[in-house]
């Protein structure tokens, strides 16, 4: 736990309200995509390692708005500088 403090010393604290629609957006559409395939009251243990690592894929493949239409996976690796392959 000793690590974690000075991992997180230059990190801002930032509370969402729950009144408001505009800060939890994204969180709303991340779960609509994974309601997609994993609807709700789902058991987890009904699906393999594989059929988890399909949804995380899709997941992280699909283009999104906010990031200029990249891919979650493109906008991570173009962060840390990495040129991407596929």
């Amino acid at each position: 736990m000793q690590g974690m403090q000075g991992f997180c010393a230059g990190a801002q604290k930032t509370a969402l309200r729950g009144v408001c629609p505009w800060q939890r957006g994204g969180i709303e559409n991340a779960n609509g995509l994974l309601r997609r395939d994993l609807p709700r009251k789902t058991r987890l243990d009904s699906y393999t390692e594989d059929d988890i690592d399909d949804i995380v894929w899709n997941l992280n493949s699909t283009p999104r708005k906010c990031l200029a239409y990249k891919t979650p996976i493109e906008a991570f690796a173009a962060n840390l500088g990495v040129a991407l392959e596929m």
